[in-house]
């Protein structure tokens, strides 16, 4: 938003303004002049006035101030009699100068006293209206991040609450992280970071990793079932759940433990 001294409430380029001022004081004079030989003497100044107010109006303080003037030479000249010549000042004359001029810079004054008042209310209006756009930006985005945080927690909670039976966490950006759990049932503890995959057989290892990624991509969760490496845990299978949760906005992925099976139940 641009914004400028009250005094310049006017949009349009000076040079232009007061081009226009002088267009319309001299469509004044045009119109006047057709009318002169209908109402002379009477009202020399009135078109004048009007082209001064209309470039105050429109234009401005300055070029309102050069139409008047030009007004007033141009109908003193050419509308009060004796018309087009100059034989000195008669009292009449005078009367109908300080007539001119007091009324127009009156009205020109209160103009432009209104247009500057007019141009500050509209700059305050868009200063509330933006400030007040910022407001509710900040506001939804506290909304927005106070709704994730909840979401957050009552994910965690829900981990938490059952945190004895997961294997695996898979964190964006931070790697896998396992738990206590998978090295008890491997007979050891289990390696860090993407080395925990080594915990299950190389086939069942990619389906599981397959599976990480459908979770964290928002996919629906999967139940599988795993065989463990290691000598201590060859003839052992587990199944797992695999499933996606939000957490921070987000997407994590958690593997935990359904069932085991031993030798046994496999024969």
């Amino acid at each position: 938003m641009n914004i400028k001294n009250a005094k310049n409430w006017s949009s349009v380029p000076r040079p232009i303004a007061y081009l226009a001022a002088l267009g319309l004081t001299m469509t004044a004079f045009s119109l006047r002049h057709l009318l002169q030989p209908y109402i002379a003497p009477y009202a020399p100044y009135q078109l004048f006035v009007i082209a001064s107010l209309a470039s105050e109006y429109l234009l401005g303080l300055g070029p309102a101030l050069l139409s008047a003037l030009l007004g007033l030479l141009l109908a003193t000249h050419f509308f009060v009699a004796p018309f087009g010549v100059m034989d000195g000042v008669s009292k009449s004359d005078v009367i109908f100068v300080v007539n001119y001029i007091v009324g127009t810079l009156f009205a020109i004054a209160l103009i432009e006293y209104l247009r500057r008042a007019l141009y500050e209310n509209q700059l305050l209006l868009k200063v509330s209206r933006s400030r007040h756009k910022i407001s509710l930006h900040r506001e939804n985005d506290r909304l927005y991040l106070a709704k994730r945080r909840a979401a957050s927690a009552l994910t965690l909670q829900h981990l938490f609450a059952r945190f004895d039976e997961v294997l695996l966490l898979d964190l964006p950006g931070t790697g896998l992280f396992p738990q206590a759990l998978l090295g008890s049932l491997r007979g050891g503890e289990a390696s860090v970071g993407a080395d925990a995959l080594t915990c299950f057989a190389p086939d069942d290892m990619l389906r599981l990793l397959d599976a990480l990624k459908a979770a964290e991509s928002g996919g629906a969760a999967r139940e599988l079932r795993l065989r463990l490496a290691g000598t201590e845990a060859q003839a052992r299978e587990v199944s797992v759940s695999v499933e996606g949760m939000p957490l921070d906005g987000m997407r994590a992925a958690v593997v935990r433990l359904v069932r085991t099976h031993d030798e046994a139940h496999m024969a």
